[in-house]
């Protein structure tokens, strides 16, 4: 079975939460990630422009790979794990994507993401 876990940037700190994701029309259109600390859930507003989920695959040093991260392959080329055609990608170019699952996960490194790195890409 499938870890369904999400991460977004909060709104007030800057940093970094992983929990479900919540869209709530009823606080003002806000977006949060719930959070389980010890015995009770906190609720952390987001910008929702971070918010990337759980691919389900983790890279060769055991880091969860999520949307929007910055992925290096074994023959130093760079991508963007994108949600793309009803699957994860990475996404290498407008005209370049493989399916995550289809390549061994092994053979990638997180190396940032786009919210944090995004000259990452610009390199490529």
């Amino acid at each position: 079975m499938n870890e369904i876990l999400f991460r977004g940037k909060t709104v007030e700190t800057k940093e970094w939460v992983f929990g479900f994701y919540n869209h709530c029309h009823w606080k003002g259109n806000k977006h949060t990630i719930r959070v389980q600390k010890d015995s009770h859930l906190e609720d952390h507003f987001i910008d929702p422009k971070t918010v990337g989920q759980y691919a389900g695959l983790e890279d060769k040093n055991g880091t969860k790979m999520f949307k929007g991260d910055i992925n290096l392959d074994w023959d130093f080329k760079k991508s963007e794990i994108v949600w793309y055609c009803g699957g994860f990608y990475f996404k290498y170019s407008e005209l370049e994507y493989k399916a995550i699952g289809s390549i061994a996960s092994y053979n990638y490194c997180i190396c940032g993401n786009i919210h944090d790195n995004p000259e990452l890409l610009e390199a490529n």
